[in-house]
């Protein structure tokens, strides 16, 4: 039976607590099948988990968000190397580079981690560096496909997805994609897939129809980012799975595809890139 999945989801955030059995059932209720719980840091990592083992029909993504990466350290490691036995976790996730709003980032780093009072800008750029370079060999160690974060640092993730393909050879997906023409063709040329968010119904959305009308759903899947980024009619509250059908209408009508088609694709692509979703 064909359904929709949604790839990319935080149902772990507070803004679900007392909720999070309900969410699922409404989701299902909308014909979202399946629904991946991604890890930004140890905490809400290992809630992804205990997630994907409570519901049937939950999976996991679990890694280190760039904003968070002062946070790896061996144990952090050793949580991800786990996955490799965990037939419930798709993919090390979320990764990447965040260059958005430095001020903001590094203010919430010396927050949490005195010693670092004065870190620069520079030095948080390298540890992002460093920390989804580690991750990309993790996943590589342990098979598993990769699921990045890239926000305002389009060249340096891509340089050094590029100039290390290997770590890409199991697969993966840019989440919440937003590209250009020519970085979507650099994405694929890499074989990764990407996967479209509540954004692409906005009014102002402008790039991403533009790319979808040219290139088309071959390598499309579909993500809330819940709470975040809730799809017209409803922008601006708490977005939740059941919203991604919203999503798929839209990209139905941007690329001129029968909605069944743009489900039936989207779904067997998430299967491509998470072979453990099956």
């Amino acid at each position: 039976m064909v359904m929709f999945i949604d790839i990319h989801s935080h149902i772990s955030d507070k803004k679900f607590d007392g909720e999070v059995d309900a969410v699922i059932l409404r989701a299902k209720d909308a014909g979202v099948g399946k629904i991946v719980c991604v890890g930004c840091d140890m905490e809400t990592s290992k809630k992804a988990l205990a997630f994907a083992e409570k519901f049937e029909n939950v999976y996991a993504a679990i890694g280190f968000h760039p904003n968070n990466v002062f946070e790896f350290d061996k144990a952090a490691e050793e949580l991800l190397l786990g996955a490799k036995n965990n037939k419930k976790v798709v993919a090390i996730g979320e990764i990447g580079l965040d260059y958005y709003d430095f001020e903001y980032q590094i203010s919430e780093v010396k927050e949490k981690f005195p010693a670092l009072s004065n870190l620069t800008k520079e030095e948080f750029i390298e540890k992002q560096k460093e920390i989804f370079i580690k991750q990309l060999e993790i996943a590589k160690e342990i098979s598993l496909p990769i699921m990045i974060h890239m926000r305002d640092a389009t060249s340096d993730t891509l340089k050094i997805l590029e100039e290390n393909k290997s770590y890409v050879s199991n697969g993966g997906l840019m989440h919440c994609f937003s590209g250009s023409f020519e970085t979507t063709m650099r994405v694929i040329n890499l074989g990764l897939y990407f996967s479209i968010g509540g954004s692409i119904t906005f009014k102002n959305s402008r790039i991403m129809p533009e790319v979808l009308s040219e290139i088309g759903i071959s390598r499309i899947t579909f993500e809330t980012d819940c709470p975040y980024l809730c799809p017209e009619p409803f922008r601006g509250q708490r977005n939740e799975p059941k919203n991604i059908p919203l999503i798929a209408k839209r990209v139905s009508e941007i690329t001129n595809t029968p909605l069944s088609e743009v489900e039936r694709v989207s779904t067997e692509n998430a299967y491509k890139v998470f072979p453990r979703l099956k």
